[in-house]
């Protein structure tokens, strides 16, 4: 299915994407330079991954990155915003350095009504937050949708084959007045790199946020500040050379992610599958315990756990999960751990440690597999209710604790 749904997807993104290309370019005189003319192909990759995920594979939407989770991706969502900025000082600044191009400061007055460049510079920045959502067309169908299911296992590889593939899919706007390059052959080829190293930035923020909307905004700032700048201080360069400047910081920073090794597939991705239908219950290739994260004693009991079991298995305190995907309620996380399997396999309490430990060193197996028998896995059972009422009193308990049990824990 996956597959299927691969060459679909890359198939009608390019028929409906070029057809309006070539359609508004040469047959009716729209110039593709116009943001709303250019609005039916950036919003063409999220319409058609839709369609798959949801009619086609039905695989629904648990794995799209759709939640914003600001509270722990902060950090990439600022280097989403002022990358960008950055990387378009360190274009004008090898310019200027090499001196192949004359640096010209005067265009940033014209970008805003304001005097000061420094103020026209900044309310930019501001304007890309909310333009956001219209590079989210573009993110949600090449590097949300495509990219895990090209090569999921090697991820490099996939970011890679992705930013080729997103290239190809720009390529007749070289041909229809969107831009022009002297040497088309080379401008070609600047470009794919180009957007070789933007996909590998880009699924680096999306991967280590865990949110597509850290590669959006980034898809933003790359447009509206990056290129833009660039192409206002360089004003009599060609677009071949501005596209060259501006690539230079995109393929240092992306040198820098492939060398040290931080687009790899980390421990909590989990790429999940529908069981049934569009809207079941999602399942994982990976274990998965989810806590709750506000408690500090189930906190510390999870890292020591980790520390000294080291099971096999991924920890995730439900307070950054979507659990509507996952099937799960509020109301079971407060109560009890849960416990989830890449085979639809579910288990609470007791028994989620149990499966747990199962996944751990032999030692270890052998206590999980005694807690799953009667009667010890009645006895096991109480233990755990015992101690997870009372879990504000235990060693590194806190009243945070005891909160959730007022509600009925």
């Amino acid at each position: 299915m996956t597959k299927k749904g691969v060459i679909i997807f890359i198939v009608a993104t390019f028929g409906v994407s070029w057809a309006w290309m070539f359609c508004a370019g040469l047959l009716l005189n729209i110039s593709l330079v116009n943001p709303l003319a250019q609005l039916p192909i950036g919003l063409t990759p999220a319409i058609v991954a839709v369609i798959v995920r949801a009619w086609v594979t039905k695989e629904g939407f648990p794995d799209a990155g759709l939640a914003l989770r600001l509270r722990k991706g902060w950090p990439y969502y600022l280097a989403a915003w002022l990358g960008p900025l950055l990387f378009a000082g360190v274009a004008v600044a090898s310019a200027a350095a090499l001196g192949l191009s004359r640096v010209d400061l005067a265009p940033l007055d014209s970008l805003l009504p304001v005097q000061s460049p420094g103020a026209s510079v900044l309310i930019w920045m501001m304007i890309m937050i909310p333009l956001t959502p219209v590079f989210w067309g573009e993110e949600f169908g090449w590097t949300s949708y495509l990219r895990p299911r090209l090569f999921p296992e090697r991820p490099l590889l996939s970011a890679g084959a992705t930013g080729i593939i997103w290239a190809v899919w720009h390529y007749p706007l070289a041909f229809v007045g969107y831009i022009h390059f002297g040497n088309i052959f080379l401008g070609l080829l600047i470009w794919t790199l180009s957007f070789l190293c933007q996909e590998i930035i880009l699924a680096w923020l999306y991967q280590s946020s865990r949110s597509i909307w850290t590669a959006s905004l980034a898809h933003a700032g790359n447009n509206l500040v990056l290129f833009l700048f660039v192409g206002q201080l360089l004003k009599e360069a060609s677009a071949l050379v501005i596209t060259t400047y501006a690539t230079i910081p995109l393929a240092v920073v992306a040198a820098w992610i492939v060398f040290t090794g931080r687009l790899t597939k980390p421990q909590s991705q989990r790429n999940t599958t529908w069981r049934t239908g569009a809207f079941a219950a999602p399942v994982f290739p990976r274990s998965l315990l989810v806590f709750d994260g506000d408690c500090a004693f189930c906190t510390s009991s999870v890292d020591t756990i980790r520390a000294r079991i080291r099971p096999d298995v991924d920890f995730e305190p439900w307070q950054w999960l979507e659990l509507s995907e996952l099937g799960l309620t509020e109301e079971q996380v407060d109560r009890s751990v849960q416990w989830l399997n890449g085979e639809g396999g579910r288990a609470s309490g007791a028994k989620a440690f149990a499966k747990v430990l199962l996944h751990a060193a032999w030692p270890w197996r052998i206590a999980g597999m005694i807690m799953l028998v009667p009667p010890v896995s009645w006895l096991a059972g109480a233990v755990y209710r015992l101690i997870a009422n009372n879990r504000h009193r235990m060693p590194g308990g806190t009243p945070a604790c005891a909160v959730r049990i007022a509600r009925g824990d």
